[in-house]
């Protein structure tokens, strides 16, 4: 790991520990876009499911509540164990949860049926090699789904990285729509029609 990387890696493991129980509070109000996730990524009783950079793990429960089998991976450990009282809270058996930094993930090819991500890509520094690896351990037949900020113009963009770096300095950059489905076509994926929510 480049001394870069490993940098902004403490820096995001800080800001989220300080972040982890208040997260998942927010999180979990968020019920409207919960079903909306849910029915855009098609998830069923059949699916296996892979959620990146998962934090306080509501989305990854809310999967587990329908897949066969879901696991959540985060860097920040804080974020892992407010995750795993949710899962008890909600007396989930199918989750398992990882602690580490990607990319890489930690995981075989093809071990999953939907790879997912959400509010994580604009604190990546290299969102290409994530995704790649998202579609790395994906099954030929099945979904990779980044959930993100909505940014359609550089102003838009420009002005809430701005903002949101000095809230949070772990903010990298938030990819324009653009940008987000010219990564998706360039690692050799489909990109589908994009789904829009508000999330209050």
């Amino acid at each position: 790991m480049n001394e870069k990387r490993a940098e902004h890696q403490k820096v995001t493991i800080d800001q989220f520990t300080q972040q982890a129980s208040g997260f998942r509070e927010f999180a979990e109000t968020l019920g409207k876009s919960r079903d909306i996730v849910l029915s855009a990524t098609k998830v069923d009783q059949d699916d296996i499911v892979l959620d990146v950079a998962c934090g306080p793990g509501v989305t990854t429960c809310d999967f587990a509540e329908v897949a066969r089998q879901a696991t959540g991976i985060d860097v920040t450990p804080a974020m892992i164990e407010q995750a795993q009282q949710l899962q008890y809270a909600r007396d989930l058996t199918n989750v398992t949860w990882q602690v580490a930094a990607v990319p890489p993930l930690p995981f075989a090819d093809d071990t999953f049926s939907l790879v997912f991500s959400r509010y994580s890509f604009h604190h990546l520094p290299d969102p290409m090699a994530v995704l790649k690896e998202m579609q790395r351990v994906c099954i030929n037949t099945g979904r990779v789904v980044v959930v993100d900020v909505y940014m359609e113009t550089t102003t838009q963009a420009d002005a809430y990285n701005h903002t949101e770096r000095l809230r949070d300095p772990s903010h990298v950059r938030a990819l324009l729509l653009d940008e987000l489905m010219e990564l998706f076509a360039s690692v050799g994926l489909e990109v589908s029609q994009p789904v829009f929510y508000t999330a209050l």
